[in-house]
């Protein structure tokens, strides 16, 4: 038996067409529609940019470079003790090497009525390292060996504190450590200290003078303004001889 097949209808391929051609109108206003509001407003064509005005960068030799002026950087300025009359020969002897010249200075310091919490003297100088050893070992890193030959020679200090209650506290706190030799006492007002000042310290003149705070136990070294200081042509001059 031959099977014949019908030929499609005409209006079931008209409505074929009429789908199609919806799909590819809603699909060109969905381009329409992103193209126009779903582009990022940061997004902008290459040609809406302003072209570099190249020919007015210049490359600097490097002699037009040296002659660049730098940022200039503020100077920092240093305080360096207190120091003892016989200390203060000691410290200056290792100033002296750093050839600081004029930017070197000195002030007196008059130190006021305190107390402070040590242990006495000991009889030598190595029984007292053998001391400050003893206390470094209860966690105690504040102390220092005194050094200024008169009658607190080999003395442990400890520290020092503006009020008696701040001292005892603070002696309370070191007993209970095991530190049982500590004891407080009044901080008389010794003869007036000598501090030294550098103007214009450098890295290198920086790290030199934490280098010497090390072989003074007990000074410090802060950075302070420039502007307190004393103009140089105004400060006593420090000599080989001392302030």
């Amino acid at each position: 038996m031959l099977m014949t097949t019908s030929a499609p209808s005409p209006r079931c391929g008209g409505a074929i067409t009429q789908w199609l051609f919806l799909l590819l109108l809603i699909a060109n206003l969905f381009f329409w529609g992103y193209q126009t509001f779903g582009r990022s407003p940061l997004v902008k064509p290459l040609n809406d940019h302003t072209p570099l005005n190249r020919h007015k960068i210049q490359l600097l030799t490097a002699a037009q470079a040296q002659r660049l002026t730098p940022v200039a950087t503020p100077p920092v300025c240093l305080e360096w003790g207190s120091f003892s009359e016989n200390q203060a020969q000691q410290a200056l002897q290792r100033l002296n090497q750093l050839h600081l010249g004029n930017r070197l200075s000195w002030r007196k310091h008059n130190a006021r009525r305190a107390y402070w919490v040590y242990i006495p003297p000991q009889s030598t100088r190595q029984a007292a390292i053998l001391k400050l050893k003893q206390v470094r070992a209860f966690g105690i890193t504040d102390g220092f060996i005194v050094q200024d030959g008169a009658s607190w020679q080999n003395a442990i200090s400890l520290g020092v504190f503006k009020t008696q209650a701040a001292a005892d506290n603070y002696e309370r706190q070191l007993k209970s450590k095991g530190v049982h030799s500590a004891t407080v006492g009044p901080h008389e007002p010794a003869a007036a200290k000598t501090v030294f000042q550098i103007r214009g310290a450098d890295d290198a003149t920086m790290k030199q003078l934490v280098q010497l705070k090390l072989d003074f136990p007990g000074s410090t070294v802060k950075a302070v303004d420039c502007a307190a200081l004393p103009h140089p042509a105004a400060t006593p001059a420090v000599t080989a001889t001392g302030p």
